[in-house]
């Protein structure tokens, strides 16, 4: 009887982040324009997979070391806890907006 062979060991996958808004950011979410709040809401979800991947960039001179995601014209920031998986989405704002809440909003 001829032995099959072992098949390899499967890789497992990194756990993934769990995903928090803040009260700000879940205000800032009804507000989203709608042609880009099915785009908003895929993008958070994303953020659960792969807080750093796809268009994601650190901001740059930001004491909290906040991150952003770009979907059409709105912004996503957020910031990244590795050692408890968690992402903290703290502002969902147009571009235009964005950048002068980031001094003034805290990231929790």
């Amino acid at each position: 009887m001829a032995m099959k062979p072992k098949a390899a060991p499967r890789k497992k996958k990194p756990p993934k982040y769990k995903i928090y808004l803040t009260n700000p950011a879940k205000r800032d979410m009804r507000k989203v324009q709608r042609r880009d709040a099915g785009g908003v809401r895929d993008a958070i979800d994303d953020l659960a997979k792969a807080p750093r991947g796809g268009d994601s960039k650190k901001i740059s001179n930001d004491p909290h070391g906040r991150w952003r995601k770009r979907v059409g014209n709105t912004r996503i920031v957020y910031t990244i806890d590795d050692k408890g998986r968690v992402v903290v989405v703290s502002i969902i704002k147009d571009r235009s907006g964005v950048y002068k809440l980031l001094p003034v909003r805290s990231p929790i």
